[in-house]
This record gives structure tokens, C-alpha cells and sequence, in this order.
């Protein structure tokens, strides 16, 4: 259940994170509504859709990629094996699998609830999710295209 204080808060984190982007020229599309951000960035290979949102009433901020690699159903404990490997040790963010389309993605949540935010925040936590990315994107798609085997995408790590 979200208050006056939730909602103000949750703008205030809007408004620094637009801010954050503005002073480092990145390039973004907001959805001022929705308190949501939306940005590409390539890395060493392939681009990568991202989001930003702002949750008032869980007080939290989520960024998401946009699904990388796709995966047929006879692959999908390889896909969630993988998934396994590569969140293994991650402190910061995770990749996901949705079963209804087969997809990778990534995700992290960080919540704002009595925390004073600074630049220096969200440019880490935007930095360490396009790094982690740009480092297991292509091991997901050379496993979703059949280019790798499960024990190859392990022996990557």
C-alpha cells in the first residue's frame, strides 16, 4: 500500500537516476508516467535493451535487460543449468528464464527504503549489469543456437 512519502520518494529516485544519465550523456527514453527508463548499449558484440522502473509501492528499483538468448523447449534444462552456473556467486543482480517463451535475461532489484542515493549508485549498478551481460550474452546464445554444449558453456567459465 503506497502513501504520499512513497510516491515523492520514488519520483525523487527517478529524478536522480534521469539525472545520473543526464550529467554522463547517455542516451535514454523515459516514460515519466511510469517512472520507467528504457536505453540500449552494446557491449564487445551484440546490443542489449534494457529498463530501468521505479516501484513506489515496493519502494525499489529494477533494472532489466531485454531477452538475449531464446532456447527450444528440448533445451530448456541446458538453458536453466547454465542459469545455474552463471548465477553462481553473482552478489549483485542474476539472469532469469522465462518458460513460456524460452528466453535469458537479466535482472537486478535494489531497494531505496531510507537510503539517500547518489550518482555514484546508480551508475554502479547500471556498470556492473552491462558488464555482466557483455560477459555471459554470447555463452547464451552460442548455447541456444547449438554452437556450445552445457559442459563447453561450464568449461567458459
Amino acid at each position: 500500500m503506497k502513501d504520499e512519502a512513497m510516491t515523492i520518494k520514488a519520483k525523487a529516485v527517478y529524478q536522480q537516476l534521469k539525472d545520473a544519465l543526464d550529467r554522463k550523456e547517455w542516451e535514454y527514453h523515459a516514460v515519466d508516467e511510469d517512472l520507467v527508463i528504457v536505453s540500449d548499449y552494446t557491449g564487445e558484440d551484440f546490443p542489449i535493451r534494457f529498463l530501468f522502473r521505479v516501484d513506489e509501492e515496493r519502494q525499489c528499483l529494477t533494472f532489466h535487460t531485454s531477452e538475449f538468448a531464446t532456447f527450444e523447449q528440448k533445451d530448456y534444462l541446458d538453458a536453466t543449468l547454465a542459469i545455474c552456473v552463471a548465477n553462481h556467486g553473482m552478489t549483485f543482480g542474476h539472469f532469469d528464464f522465462d518458460m513460456t517463451k524460452g528466453s535469458v535475461f537479466y535482472t537486478m532489484s535494489n531497494s531505496f527504503v531510507g537510503a539517500d542515493l547518489g550518482e555514484e549508485f546508480f551508475l554502479a549498478m547500471l556498470a556492473t549489469a552491462v558488464i555482466t551481460v557483455d560477459r555471459y550474452n554470447d555463452r547464451f546464445i552460442m548455447l541456444s543456437k547449438g554452437l556450445i554444449d552445457f559442459k563447453q558453456f561450464v568449461s567458459l567459465e
